[in-house]
């Protein structure tokens, strides 16, 4: 079974994105293997096809994580913006 990209978090996936993420940032997308993922968290490269399908799918995964936790921030700052202007 191959989890879609928009499922929900296994402790398993969010292992697998913490550590494509360093991947992806230190070599690049191209560079970047289905096996060196998956030796980096201890796991054979066929159960890491249980969990994403193919690399492609993982860095875009990887991206909407980035990319969530840049909204976040970028919320967070205005709000406490507004808190201090308030008081």
């Amino acid at each position: 079974m191959v989890e879609n990209s928009n499922s929900g978090n296994s402790d398993k996936t969010v292992i697998i994105l913490a550590a494509a993420q360093k991947r992806f940032a230190h070599y690049g997308l191209l560079k970047t293997t289905m096996n060196d993922i998956a030796e980096d968290i201890g796991m054979s490269k066929a159960s890491l096809y249980y969990y994403f399908a193919d690399k492609e799918t993982i860095f875009q995964d990887v991206i909407r994580k980035e990319q969530r936790e840049f909204v976040n921030q970028i919320e967070n700052f205005f709000l406490t913006k507004l808190v201090e202007k308030n008081y």
